[in-house]
């Protein structure tokens, strides 16, 4: 989906997210590459989406997987961001059920909020289309960075 901006992949045709994940995302375990897809070199994940990636998998139900690589090897910044979005999923009380109400999914944009209202809520937008602030005074800025926010 992020390689080829191919945003409504995300969304199925019941307006769940694809696969396990909208099925039985406590039985989700989500991940951008391992030690066979990274390592290896077989399969990788677009290397200048991967933080758009983690920005997808931490703000979404399931349980997400962060590869070892990432953290470690592709330096600080890379390291700070994914700790920020770390944050932001414990912030946000997401949990591996939390409910997901996708609000756009076209080419060109992933609109989403995670959680409740109640027990906590994220907002996640992927994708290169510019989009408006939020409504509302309740949502404070999170980590962003190149096609996600």
């Amino acid at each position: 989906a992020l390689r080829k901006c191919e945003y409504w992949r995300l969304r199925d045709s019941e307006g769940f997210p694809p696969g396990l994940l909208g099925l039985m995302p406590t039985h989700a375990v989500s991940f951008l590459e391992n030690h066979d897809t990274g390592t290896r070199g077989q399969w990788p994940f677009p290397a200048d989406k991967v933080l758009a990636g983690y920005a997808y998998i931490l703000t979404h139900p399931g349980i997400p997987s962060i590869f070892w690589d990432h953290l470690i090897d592709w330096g600080e910044e890379n390291c700070r961001m994914i700790a920020s979005l770390l944050k932001a999923r414990r912030a946000g009380c997401i949990k591996v059920d939390s409910p997901v109400k996708i609000k756009v999914a076209d080419t060109d944009l992933y609109l989403a909020e995670v959680g409740t209202p109640i027990t906590g809520q994220v907002r996640i937008a992927l994708g290169p289309r510019c989009i408006d602030p939020p409504d509302g005074n309740y949502w404070k800025p999170g980590p962003s960075g190149d096609c996600f926010s």
